[in-house]
């Protein structure tokens, strides 16, 4: 029930309402981030005023909590929490607000029965004239009128706008409300209708075009074999020669070749299925839905399927290579040293793109941080014990999955014959990881590598948990 408030005689009464998630609020805005009486607003003289009732995630205009009550406007952007919108009460005489939820899940006030759609996709923030669209965290994004338009916050949407969800392309002239919706804003059914005549929800169906697969996925299908024959093409087959002292140099120096560029190969990998995994399911105008994005449309579909696919390629890529170069290194360590490389990889390029929206910087900072771990990876310079260098090669995976895969084809090999008198055999791996300094061995480079797997995988998880960019 509104409340009236008499302060002074001859004065009209001042209005105040409830707002929060608590049947008894006189606007009710039932969301998990909204508290039970969440705030108060109440009309005086001077306008409304607002004031948050010690709320759990705090009462924000323009963008700033407010601590003592403040005066607002129906122009000012209310939310509870950082996110939800205030709906303003329509006895208040002040234009309504209030959601829109769109996505695939039946729950939304518009369905959108699509694999490209994730569960609860976006929203509708209805307030006067104006009706802006905000991105959930969707797995595929949010865009307007072309495909790199990104939606990275509330963005007016007109009835002449096109909103592609993922690459499903829907007119604004279909999701936005013909009227205003009720006072109460709250997510259960029955949902909010949009049009005069249907009580239901909006449910756009899927274009009838068959899914089809995109040449990126056939590219990224292909890449590990394709790998594989580049490194027997350019490496050859030296770890086959047999060792001694004459042969040692070049033996070395080709079975190093062969286990840095397993590293890379490794690295590359991992990193190009978080690029597919990103852009799968974006396309162009026109274009037909695509079976990637079907099976990329949940987390757990999504990350299913990129931990099979880095297990089949590294061991595609190793298969090929090990027995092609001459490797005497034991197969399933040097496996496991490739597939903990091809998953920081894989890691590190979910994070970038969860941290940086416009996919083309995203993919130039992923091919900045690949040439760092060229460099740094210790095949063309020795790595030094201590300085600026060895604390900025101990960061790349590179170093770590090229000690680890070096030194375990160096214990295979017998050591080579030295001449008489000589008190020092130096096995393959001396001349770029010295044993009395620079050598950790394979078990301590797995240990690193999966430390680094851990804290890129608890970084995904913070950040998941902030903007919700696998909902």
């Amino acid at each position: 029930m509104v409340a009236e408030i008499n302060h002074h005689e001859g004065e009209r009464p001042m209005r105040t309402w409830m707002i929060g998630s608590g049947e008894d609020c006189d606007v009710v805005v039932a969301q998990p981030r909204v508290s039970r009486r969440h705030c108060r607003l109440t009309e005086t003289p001077e306008g409304y005023r607002l004031e948050d009732l010690g709320s759990s995630n705090g009462t924000y205009v323009n963008g700033t909590r407010i601590a003592q009550p403040t005066i607002v406007s129906p122009g000012d952007r209310i939310t509870l929490g950082a996110l939800e919108p205030m709906p303003w009460p329509p006895s208040s005489g002040a234009p309504g607000a209030a959601v829109l939820r769109i996505g695939r899940a039946a729950d939304n006030d518009i369905v959108l029965d699509d694999p490209r759609v994730s569960s609860h996709h976006a929203r509708l923030l209805i307030s006067g004239a104006r009706t802006p669209i905000e991105d959930l965290g969707s797995s595929n994004g949010t865009f307007i009128n072309s495909p790199d338009q990104r939606v990275t916050q509330a963005v007016p949407l007109t009835e002449s706008d096109t909103v592609y969800f993922g690459s499903l392309v829907v007119p604004a002239a279909q999701i936005l409300p013909a009227r205003a919706v009720p006072e109460r804003v709250a997510p259960a059914p029955p949902p909010i209708a949009v049009a005069e005549t249907s009580p239901e929800p909006i449910t756009v169906p899927p274009p009838a075009a068959p899914a089809t697969v995109t040449p990126w996925t056939i590219a990224v299908l292909a890449q590990a074999p394709v790998l594989a024959v580049l490194i027997l093409l350019v490496c050859g087959r030296q770890a086959a020669t047999p060792l001694t002292a004459a042969s040692r140099p070049v033996v070395a120096d080709g079975i190093a070749s062969t286990a840095y560029a397993l590293a890379l190969a490794a690295i590359w990998l991992g990193g190009s299925l978080a690029v597919w995994a990103a852009l799968a399911g974006r396309a162009q105008p026109g274009w037909a839905p695509t079976l990637e994005a079907g099976i990329l449309a949940s987390p757990g579909s999504r990350l299913a399927v990129l931990g099979v696919l880095c297990v089949a390629e590294c061991a595609v890529l190793l298969a090929i290579v090990h027995p092609g170069s001459g490797l005497k290194g034991p197969w399933i360590p040097m496996f496991g040293v490739l597939l903990l490389t091809a998953s920081v990889a894989l890691a590190l390029g979910l994070v970038t793109f969860s941290l940086v929206r416009a996919p083309r910087i995203a993919v130039v900072v992923l091919m900045a941080a690949f040439v760092a771990m060229i460099v740094l990876g210790g095949r063309f310079r020795t790595l030094t014990a201590t300085g600026p260098g060895a604390t900025v090669a101990a960061l790349m995976p590179s170093r770590w999955a090229f000690e680890g895969l070096l030194l375990l084809e160096s214990e295979s090999h017998e050591p080579p014959t030295v001449p008489e008198g000589s008190d020092r055999v130096e096995d393959l791996a001396e001349d770029f990881f010295r044993s009395d300094t620079e050598r950790m061995g394979p078990k301590a480079d797995a240990m690193a590598l999966g430390f680094m797997l851990i804290g890129l995988a608890a970084a995904a998880r913070f950040i998941s948990s902030g903007s919700k960019p696998w909902r």
